[in-house]
């Protein structure tokens, strides 16, 4: 089941809550992750809209390979 909006903003909270105290605590580097199916491309957009990096270069294909149309599709995703 997906999370409600509540349980997306508390998760997000929490997770700036850790980022915030490891990054108070001189920590230089936060690496994002997921283990969900169809977490790559959230993941994606969140990485390349930070680092202000192009979707192409920060794009998989997932745990499951994907065509090279499928992946272009899934690369549009994550820029737009």
């Amino acid at each position: 089941d997906a999370l409600t909006a509540e349980e997306a903003e508390q998760a997000l909270r929490a997770g700036m809550a850790v980022a915030d105290e490891e990054a108070d605590s001189g920590t230089d580097l936060v690496v994002l992750g997921d283990v969900s199916v169809g977490g790559t491309t959230p993941a994606a957009t969140l990485v390349a809209a930070l680092c202000g990096t192009d979707a192409s270069v920060v794009t998989g294909r997932g745990g499951e390979p994907i065509d090279d149309l499928a992946w272009m599709r899934k690369c549009a995703v994550v820029r737009d």
